[in-house]
């Protein structure tokens, strides 16, 4: 009876480990993936399918003409004792990305002219995944010559380009897009600020606010700060209202020592500041 019993706790555990083994089999794939890394959405908490992301130079100053979008990327199979290079490659967007809406109408980016080319030697020894390691973050570097990216937007779309080391990745995570522009959009928020300091829009303002500030203007300060009414702090607006012209004051002088006019709107209209709705010098 004992040999039996033991017998069959034999024959249960030799089945266990073999429905063990079926579930969670070991990673035997002959080729190592690399694929991009998309994070989470902010929202629901589940992860993103695809990804495109949005870079604008508007809130750089307007002396800066490149900047670097970092780009993360993971391997699936075995990490290795060495360095593996790999090359990226840019994918023309076509009527099967769902990212986009009105994809006959999208402008690709071109090398050399909106990003620095990924087999530019600028960039191509920082494509590596280093020893020991199953992620690397790269870096694609935009630019800002192109006079389209202050009316339009150009998309950059890429897929890793297979070599010895790696192979495409899983479904989706092939892809990854940034969209690049330079347009000067009124912000949200706007109609708030323009009694307290900043006055009626023109994106010659809110260019010469970037350029002008000693603090990063972007979409999420315009947010924290001006999002609504009730986030509207009176001391911070009249120190806005008082840099500001002090600002323009002293651009203005600069301006007309190189015998120069103000600076205006392209429509003729001179810049300048408020102060809960009373116009304030600018020169």
């Amino acid at each position: 009876m004992k040999n039996i019993l033991k017998n069959i706790f034999v024959v249960c555990l030799a089945l266990a480990a073999y429905s063990c083994q079926e579930k969670y089999d070991v990673y035997n794939l002959p080729d190592d993936k690399l694929g991009f890394t998309y994070g989470v959405d902010s929202y629901s908490g589940d992860p993103l399918s695809y990804s495109v992301h949005e870079f604008s130079f508007v809130y750089l100053g307007s002396d800066i003409v490149r900047d670097t979008v970092w780009v993360e990327m993971t391997t699936s199979g075995f990490v290795t004792d060495k360095d593996r290079p790999f090359m990226l490659e840019q994918v023309q967007i076509s009527s099967d990305d769902k990212e986009f809406e009105d994809v006959e109408n999208l402008t690709n980016a071109e090398a050399g002219k909106h990003y620095v080319a990924f087999d530019d030697a600028e960039v191509a020894h920082l494509m590596v995944v280093k020893a020991g390691e199953n992620s690397v973050k790269v870096p694609v570097i935009v630019k800002r010559d192109d006079p389209y990216l202050e009316e339009g937007t150009v998309h950059l779309k890429m897929k890793l380009k297979e070599n010895d080391n790696f192979v495409e990745s899983f479904g989706t995570n092939k892809y990854y897009t940034i969209s690049i522009t330079n347009q000067l959009i009124m912000p949200a928020g706007w109609d708030i600020m323009e009694y307290y300091f900043a006055g009626k829009y023109g994106p010659a303002k809110l260019r010469f606010m970037i350029d002008a500030a000693t603090w990063t203007i972007n979409d999420e300060w315009f947010d924290e700060n001006f999002g609504d009414y009730s986030l509207v702090d009176m001391g911070y607006t009249g120190y806005l209202s008082t840099y500001y012209t002090n600002k323009l004051i002293e651009y203005n002088q600069q301006r007309k020592a190189q015998g120069l006019d103000v600076l205006r709107e392209e429509d003729g209209t001179i810049v300048q500041f408020v102060s809960y709705g009373m116009p304030q010098p600018y020169i």
